[in-house]
């Protein structure tokens, strides 16, 4: 999210400051322009040490965003110039809206967002042959009775997920799909949407799901959901992990041992095989019964504002040195 109480032409410059001392994630480092982008990558640098080091693991990725329908503003590609020269990562973010900047038929949309990110690739790769990039496509679409961006519709999920497939299955790309983006601020609307995005786009093969955390269409954030969003996320991992089905998985001679109302609480097929199989636990979502939770009855939103309370108070990150923190400073003070 975009922070508010710096300069507004360097505020991203103060946020990957922030973000760059307090993770080691990598993330994605949105840039207000090309001359924005030189100084993001000078403070990259004084954290990796070496420009090879930064190749070898960038802490984060550029954005750039060419404009639907079909054009590439000037200076996204002095963006993309700065990225290729010192070998960062590209995201492309092709953002089409249904009836506005693109068609407005899905199909439509779909061949239009596609056009686009596969031209964009071609300028990619002539630039800087080998640039690492995803494929990425996030249209929304237009409610016609009001003007509004709708974003978790069904008409969205489809058209993430034949982006998806596109990419993935077609391209033999690594996608990111928007599946965690939802509209409006309606705590069960956001878990309904958010699950049913996760699955559509795992079901379609997309590699990274954005939107964690966010709400209202991406104009607002949350901790808490950002739990909540995790947890949905491990959902799906479970749902799409791989399991074993061999003889002695299936396990006839536990059957045939447990026989007519018998049970398996004590066979050694159970002592055997139940750390084996993957088990879903959930810390937010609760699998209690009825009279447990009625003894402990916080619900998933105030549990996921515990675990964001416990993960504030106890996670530690492994500081900068001293003499990297006053480089960064130097060159945020620089850029200012």
């Amino acid at each position: 999210m975009s922070i508010q109480d710096v300069p507004s032409k360097s505020s991203d410059l103060h946020a990957t400051k922030i973000l760059l001392e307090n993770s080691r994630k990598h993330f994605m480092g949105l840039n207000m322009g090309s001359i924005n982008m030189k100084y993001l990558v000078e403070m990259q640098l004084a954290v990796r040490g070496t420009k090879e080091a930064m190749i070898q693991r960038p802490l984060f990725h550029a954005i750039v965003c060419p404009m639907s329908p079909l054009y590439y503003p000037e200076d996204e590609i002095e963006r993309l110039k700065v990225c290729g020269e010192n070998g960062l990562p590209v995201k492309v973010a092709v953002e089409p809206m249904l009836g506005a900047s693109a068609p407005v038929t899905l199909a439509g949309t779909i061949a239009q967002g596609n056009a686009e990110v596969l031209g964009a690739f071609t300028l990619l790769q002539i630039l800087y042959p080998g640039i690492p990039t995803v494929y990425y496509c996030y249209p929304s679409v237009v409610e016609m009775r009001t003007g509004n961006s709708i974003t978790g519709g069904p008409e969205n999920l489809l058209l993430y997920a034949a982006l998806a497939q596109l990419g993935t299955r077609y391209y033999k790309m690594p996608s990111e799909c928007p599946a965690l983006v939802s509209d409006g601020f309606i705590f069960e609307q956001l878990l309904l949407q958010k699950g049913m995005g996760t699955f559509m786009a795992a079901a379609s093969g997309a590699a990274v799901l954005s939107g964690a955390g966010t709400l209202d269409g991406g104009m607002g954030s949350s901790l808490a959901q950002l739990a909540i969003d995790d947890e949905i996320v491990q959902i799906m991992r479970r749902i799409w992990a791989k399991f074993d089905v061999n003889e002695n998985k299936i396990g006839l001679d536990a059957v045939h041992r447990a026989g007519p109302k018998g049970n398996f609480i004590v066979d050694e097929h159970t002592y055997n095989h139940f750390r084996d199989e993957i088990r879903f636990y959930p810390s937010i979502f609760d699998f209690r019964t009825y009279s447990d939770w009625a003894k402990d009855s916080r619900g998933v939103h105030e549990r996921s504002q515990n675990k964001v309370s416990e993960i504030l108070n106890n996670h530690e990150v492994p500081p900068l040195e001293d003499a990297v923190i006053r480089e960064l400073e130097r060159i945020v003070k620089a850029a200012d």
